[in-house]
């Protein structure tokens, strides 16, 4: 069993609402299930912001990976092979914690690439950003909606993006699909 499957059978342990039979495509174009509502990708030293919104969303009963929640999984594995099918298959939504020190270090940018590959070759709105300040990320479009916690309190982003959460969930129309 890999480290993967070993997440997958914690989360399915636990009390947490499950995922919807809802599927995403992967760039190879084979169909899966995420494990996770959120993956949550940070600069290490955005953690306190990064773990606050770990715990909210895990309040909320979402699956949320925040790499603090998994240390034990994380352990002796390869953590370049997990994290790419975390951030490219395994989530339903990669939120990019964007601030000055995001471009500048290695795993963000790892992570970054990968969420990339799963919103290039998805159909769906697959990365959110959420700013810190307002630095510009390369890979990630100035025209995208975001969340601006300098604007914005940390619960109510919770609110929005477990809002956005549920409607995919659900299956609910996106407004980009009615107009």
């Amino acid at each position: 069993m890999n480290a993967l499957d070993r997440l997958s059978a914690r989360l399915k342990a636990t009390k947490e609402t499950p995922i919807s039979r809802h599927k995403h495509s992967s760039p190879s174009g084979s169909r899966t299930q995420p494990y996770f509502d959120v993956a949550i990708s940070f600069a290490g030293e955005d953690r306190a912001t990064a773990e606050a919104l770990a715990h909210r969303f895990r309040d909320k009963s979402l699956r949320v990976f925040y790499d603090r929640f998994y240390q034990s999984e994380l352990i002796g594995e390869d953590l370049a092979r997990l994290l790419a099918k975390i951030y490219r298959q395994a989530s339903r939504f990669c939120i990019v914690l964007i601030s000055e020190h995001y471009p500048q270090k290695k795993w963000p940018k790892f992570e970054l690439s990968h969420a990339q590959d799963r919103a290039i070759f998805g159909t769906d709105s697959y990365i959110i950003p959420v700013r810190l300040d307002s630095t510009h990320v390369d890979g990630i479009s100035a025209v995208v909606g975001y969340i601006d916690l300098r604007q914005v309190p940390l619960d109510k982003a919770v609110e929005l993006i477990a809002e956005k959460i549920q409607q995919d969930r659900s299956g609910s129309p996106r407004l980009s699909e009615i107009i």
